[in-house]
């Protein structure tokens, strides 16, 4: 590509006010039913044993290889990695003065966390802001601050294909953890791209998680998956091979690199009595709960990604076998966070320094054990309904079933919502300790969570 030449933008922004009716205001409909949109964009899937659900893109993975899931889990570990990251070095790792204009915030997110707090920090007041990302924003414009809500746009689009910007249309460009979203032999044409925006002089500033977690204990299966992930989406995961030869080969200048402090993943749960944390163990406790809730909480879509790497191009699976292949690979990585979680022991820190015990998961295990026998009394039930032209009530199937083929649907109805209620009631009785855990690592720590940080000029 020409770096010279010039790229009109191919779609027009998302300017927060200009929605605003009266009063500077979006009016209610035009935002439920835009959200309402937002929403509908996302494949969703349920979560064993939670409340919440998953969300993942649609696209195809071809075309936006990110693997990692959206929704409440992933929105807490955002949260948790940008406040992170704020203790460590403010709202940039630039440290830029003066304020840019004109911010290019590049897989802003969903709730684009950094762009919201930043533009209502101080000293950036007459900063404005433009959130990229893949998946629609999620944040009500009526929810926003005026003065924050005239001065943020957001544009939904994928940052592998060209940038929808003039070029030098930007004094300052973050790209903030979106390794796992881009393949190794992309990062040369996105850096390119980002040049392209930048103004001369303007900073381009790269950061990203680093973790390394190592199982409890050997899981193949586990580890298996996600190399198999890994490796056919091109995912590198040691940005300090990357990254800084991608800036070079761009020309850009005066390259700078920041490490946030390395902490260490915990091995074990806190034992019971007279356990003093240091301030870095609980933040690694709450990290590592928050990862594994994350990765858990995704279970569902990454077993299935796992399958689509196994399959040929013209192979034709039957759905019997998919659907095996995906329950095994996710009851596998559900299995590994939740062990993960128990480690982390964030109920000992709020049970300890709040005095606090979740009622929540003790009312379900109470009615999650009602459920389980309930629905193995129907399918006894059924099996002494065979071969009797008598029908049978079922009141968790909702039907009444007599000839055979009905008998046999309701039979694997039950038998679905037997190992779903059977799960679901394994996950809450492990978070409440109700199941012996196993036995504990003889390591001293599970791995690390760390960050890194580049930043240059045009």
């Amino acid at each position: 590509m020409d770096r010279k030449s010039r790229r009109v933008s191919r779609f027009d922004l998302f300017l927060a006010s200009a929605l605003a009716g009266s009063g500077g205001l979006p009016p209610a409909e035009e935002e439920l039913a835009r959200l309402s949109k937002a929403y509908k964009f996302f494949d969703e899937f349920p979560v064993i044993g939670s409340l919440r659900t998953s969300k993942a893109h649609p696209v195809a993975s071809e075309a936006a290889p990110f693997w990692l899931g959206f929704g409440g889990p992933a929105e807490d570990w955002d949260a948790l990695i940008g406040g992170e990251w704020h203790d460590c070095v403010g709202d940039s790792v630039a440290q830029l003065d003066p304020k840019p204009r004109r911010v290019l915030d590049i897989g802003c997110g969903a709730n684009a966390g950094w762009i919201l707090s930043t533009a209502a920090a101080p000293g950036w007041e007459e900063s404005r802001f433009v959130g990229l990302d893949l998946v629609p924003v999620l944040v009500p414009p009526s929810m926003l601050d005026e003065s924050v809500r005239a001065r943020v746009s957001f544009v939904q689009h994928n940052f592998l294909e060209p940038l929808p910007f003039f070029d030098e249309e930007f004094d300052y460009v973050r790209i903030a953890c979106v390794n796992s979203g881009t393949p190794e032999h992309r990062w040369d044409s996105l850096i390119e791209e980002l040049r392209r925006v930048l103004t001369p002089g303007g900073h381009l500033e790269l950061l990203d998680t680093v973790f390394s977690l190592y199982a409890p204990r050997p899981v193949p299966r586990v580890l298996h998956a996600f190399e198999r992930i890994v490796r056919q989406r091109f995912i590198t995961l040691d940005l300090r091979t990357t990254i800084p030869p991608a800036l070079a080969m761009n020309e850009l200048r005066g390259i700078s690199r920041f490490s946030m402090p390395m902490l260490n993943a915990p091995s074990q749960r806190p034992g019971k009595d007279g356990h003093e944390m240091s301030e870095d163990e609980e933040k690694a406790r709450i990290l590592l709960a928050a990862w594994s809730r994350r990765i858990g909480a995704h279970a569902l879509p990454l077993a299935r990604a796992v399958e689509e790497s196994y399959v040929k191009a013209g192979e034709v699976r039957s759905e019997r076998d998919r659907s095996t292949a995906e329950k095994e690979n996710e009851a596998a990585v559900r299995g590994w966070t939740d062990e993960l979680n128990e480690i982390a022991a964030v109920d000992y820190l709020l049970e300890k320094k709040l005095g606090w015990k979740c009622k929540l998961d003790e009312e379900m295990e109470r009615q999650l054990s009602l459920r389980v026998p309930l629905i193995k009394g129907e399918l006894r039930a059924l099996e002494q309904a065979k071969g009797s032209a008598r029908g049978v009530k079922l009141r968790l199937a909702g039907c009444t079933a007599a000839p055979a083929q009905d008998i046999e649907a309701a039979r694997q109805h039950l038998q679905l919502l037997k190992r779903e209620a059977e799960q679901d009631l394994y996950a809450v009785r492990r978070r409440l300790r109700l199941v012996p855990l196993p036995e504990p690592s003889t390591k001293d720590s599970l791995g690390i969570f760390g960050g890194e940080a580049w930043v240059c000029q045009k």
